[in-house]
């Protein structure tokens, strides 16, 4: 999200001129009825800010030609969060979000989607901790309900695909491979009596 001067008005600001560069710290008011307080360089947001948007989020944290850069925290109206660091006004790097009602993830981001190493809990109970790509379960990683089965192994495109371990909650395991989130080829089932 682009944050500049157009349509705006200055309500106050604190004026330096170091070498002809105009630099000030000042709140602005948008025509949509944002709210911004933040440093100024050029007429373009720099370093910290906190900006109010008209639907009430709330972003803190630094900003560089307009745009979140670096470590900011991104507040929703109903709750939702992102906290953690930004490039190009993207979720990017090591970051936590927060879905009301859905679900809570930390980990690695990649221009606003979860890739890398991460953990997701959601709301249900179910847990993933593992590699992503593009926000789903890609790689390695091992998945678990609140009933106690288990998933440990490959994952594609967010389904089991590879070779993986399935421990139920009555006991029994299943080893072997999968495709496209089903038991498919060479495997083996283990029962307890």
């Amino acid at each position: 999200m682009a944050l500049t001067m157009a349509s705006c008005k200055v309500l106050l600001h604190s004026h330096s001129n170091k070498q002809n560069n105009k630099e000030y710290k000042g709140i602005l008011i948008h025509s949509d009825g944002s709210i911004t307080e933040g440093h100024f360089n050029n007429n373009s947001l720099k370093g910290n800010c906190r900006q109010v948007f008209s639907n009430m989020d709330v972003y803190e944290g630094c900003i560089d030609n307009g745009l979140f850069n670096g470590y900011g925290k991104y507040l929703k109206a109903d709750g939702s969060s992102y906290v953690g660091n930004w490039k190009n006004g993207k979720p990017n790097g090591e970051g936590i979000e927060s879905i009301v009602g859905k679900l809570f993830y930390k980990g690695d981001f990649v221009m606003g989607a979860k890739t890398g190493k991460g953990q997701i809990y959601f709301e249900n109970g179910n847990e993933y901790f593992g590699q992503f790509l593009n926000g789903k379960p890609e790689g390695k990683g091992v998945w678990m309900n609140p009933e106690g089965e288990r998933y440990e192994g490959e994952w594609k495109n967010g389904l089991k695909d590879g070779k993986g371990v399935i421990w139920y909650s009555d006991g029994q395991r299943y080893e072997g491979n999968f495709a496209n989130g089903y038991k498919e080829g060479f495997g083996k089932q283990f029962w307890y009596i």
